[in-house]
């Protein structure tokens, strides 16, 4: 119990007071104001200053921007590896439904347009689809996550959204 107050001290002091190098003086423009929800920002240090400051959070994965807006015509054999139902890497990530051309792997999504139970229906089959590559994403601050080598958030793969599907 002793490690966890220790630990909190800093948290909730590093959090509500922020310092300028001149002493304890207080700055009022770092923190967010009480009128913004808890979660539209996220505190972190600012090197060039002594200075917590508020940063934008991140987008989350429906919000990802299309890495390019035109759609891809491709062709191969779509391949689906059931998410395992405890938290690991490989649930995490998400890949579900890929599509195998060639050696190489694309990662799908559905749609509106077409579902998972689509997707899911043609398994383990040769298809043609359509689909428009979105960015892969990195964890909000709040969720827990695998982390990389070098402690930072594993990010997500890009994946390709699935607007048509024939076989």
């Amino acid at each position: 119990m002793r490690f966890v107050t220790l630990w909190l001290v800093p948290v909730v002091f590093a959090s509500s007071m922020a310092c300028s190098s001149s002493g304890n003086k207080s700055t009022g423009d770092t923190a967010p104001s009480p009128a913004e929800p808890p979660d539209a920002a996220r505190l972190e240090p600012d090197p060039s200053k002594d200075l917590i400051v508020a940063q934008p959070r991140a987008k989350k994965p429906a919000d990802a921007p299309p890495l390019d807006a035109t759609p891809l015509d491709l062709e191969g054999r779509l391949i689906h590896t059931p998410l395992p139902a405890e938290k690991s890497v490989e649930a995490y990530l998400g890949v579900e439904f890929k599509l195998r051309i060639a050696n190489r792997h694309f990662v799908l999504s559905p749609s509106d347009k077409v579902t998972r139970a689509d997707l899911l229906a043609a398994k383990d089959t040769e298809v043609k689809l359509t689909c428009i590559m979105r960015r892969g994403s990195v964890p909000d601050h709040y969720e827990s996550y695998p982390t990389e080598a070098d402690g930072s958030p594993m990010k997500r793969p890009d994946t390709c959204q699935v607007t048509s599907l024939t076989r």
